[in-house]
């Protein structure tokens, strides 16, 4: 235990190692203190695990709906994926109109569809959904660590705001993607960094198919290389590529099923930089915690975007640079509720660490060896 504390102490030591990165991780705690504050004293309880709506009443299961308090009409996020994994195709009417979004809601068709492939009983979905998340969850940690070993950085403290992260356990105890697409595209990136591309391109597609936005983070890394190399090397892009396919396939099935793209929905959680946070501001008030964990993911976001700059041609520096960019051009549907912005930031998250580690390694390194030469001249 004592080695535990003294490991910790001195890895926050070498992490907050100037003013800026010590700015970052009171950000990010006091992200993590409002999330975890609300969802500790108002949803905790695992009675309330679906969170259901009106809609889905006696449709679907009847013997565990009593169980379950309503929650507005809609319900939450995590009644769409229990839904769906009920009928993963949205053949059954009655099924399909409990979904707000039915198209918007499908394109994270990988959670539901593995739930339905080893459960069919409405009333043990939920374990069927709990089961494949703590999956990801085991997948995030295992990703963490072979990153943290490739970068040749300490792996605690990750870990610690990965494992901790109220986005993660908010998608895991209601159950949602965001968990499970977190877990498989951090192991695609561990496979990634150790030039195993085939490997990486799978995990990559999984993680499309659990949540359509991962696409995004595909597109940065043929960025990257597009910025790091003087040629375009197929070798390098063709499985990022072909990483996309599913999720494209997947999305003109969904306009032959529904009649319309899902990415209409998809938008709508983009707007203008920062715009997001300003009618969250405008609409709830500055004294409300959501919107001032809000404002603390912005600022941070700008502090990044400054910082990692340059950085910019490092791998983890550009994917944090990166991701705080599309942080910044969240909309109001993300940004005025702290389950659904800790959820969309748990890839940053992860990234900021990692990337406030390597930077503290780059700047050791770059001293120790300008030491000698200046004491040799």
């Amino acid at each position: 235990m004592f080695k535990l504390v003294f490991t910790l102490q001195n890895d926050l030591r070498r992490l907050a190692s100037t003013r800026w990165k010590w700015l970052v991780l009171i950000l990010i705690c006091i992200i993590y203190i409002i999330t975890w504050k609300g969802f500790i004293k108002n949803y905790l309880p695992l009675k309330k695990n679906v969170l259901i709506g009106e809609q889905l009443v006696g449709r679907v299961s009847p013997q565990i709906d009593p169980e379950i308090p309503l929650l507005s009409t809609w319900g939450y996020d995590s009644q769409f994926f229990w839904a769906l994994a009920v009928d993963p195709l949205l053949r059954d009417t009655a099924i399909r109109k409990s979904i707000d979004s039915p198209g918007y809601r499908s394109q994270r068709i990988l959670l539901p569809f593995l739930t339905w492939c080893v459960v069919r009983d409405p009333a043990y979905i939920i374990y069927g959904l709990w089961a494949w998340i703590c999956i990801g969850l085991v997948l995030g940690i295992a990703a963490v660590i072979r990153l943290c070993r490739f970068f040749q950085i300490p792996s605690l403290i990750p870990l610690i705001f990965f494992v901790f992260n109220p986005g993660v356990v908010l998608a895991l105890v209601h159950p949602m993607s965001d968990t499970l697409a977190s877990g498989l595209f951090l192991m695609g990136l561990a496979f990634w960094v150790k030039d195993q591309k085939w490997v990486a391109a799978l995990f990559f597609a999984l993680a499309c198919l659990t949540r359509e936005f991962m696409a995004i983070y595909i597109f940065f890394i043929v960025v990257h290389n597009l910025w790091t190399t003087e040629k375009i090397r197929l070798k390098t892009n063709l499985p990022l590529g072909l990483a996309i396919i599913p999720i494209l396939l997947w999305q003109y099935f969904i306009k032959l099923n529904f009649g319309s793209w899902a990415t209409e929905g998809s938008l709508r959680n983009f707007d203008w930089p920062f715009l997001g946070t300003v009618k969250a501001v405008l609409s709830q008030g500055l004294m409300d915690l959501d919107v001032v964990g809000a404002l603390c993911l912005h600022t941070l976001c700008i502090l990044l975007i400054f910082n990692c700059f340059k950085m910019k041609k490092q791998f983890l520096g550009f994917m944090t640079w990166s991701s705080a960019l599309l942080m910044c051009v969240s909309g109001e549907a993300i940004m005025e509720s702290d389950w659904a912005y800790t959820r969309v930031s748990i890839l940053l998250i992860v990234l900021c660490i990692l990337t406030l580690f390597q930077q503290d390694k780059t700047h050791r390194e770059w001293h120790e060896n300008d030491v000698p030469d200046r004491k040799n001249s």
